[in-house]
């Protein structure tokens, strides 16, 4: 891993068929990246910094 790169771990998902379209289609936009793997990836991180945010979960039980 390069030196400031923040550690990451590898997850497999499954989605449904439309759910995964959805995401193909925000990727020929390129809203939100430019794959699937990309799109996805920035909605569950932007969905975590929300659950945050929202105080459902604290930065701490992240932990571990």
């Amino acid at each position: 891993m390069a030196l400031g790169q923040t550690p990451t771990r590898r997850i497999q998902i499954t989605l449904s068929v439309r759910t995964h379209d959805y995401l193909a289609a925000l990727a020929r936009k390129g809203t939100h990246g430019s794959s699937v793997v990309d799109v996805a990836r920035t909605l569950v991180e932007a969905g975590v910094r929300e659950a945050i945010r929202e105080q459902f979960i604290s930065i701490g039980e992240g932990e571990g």
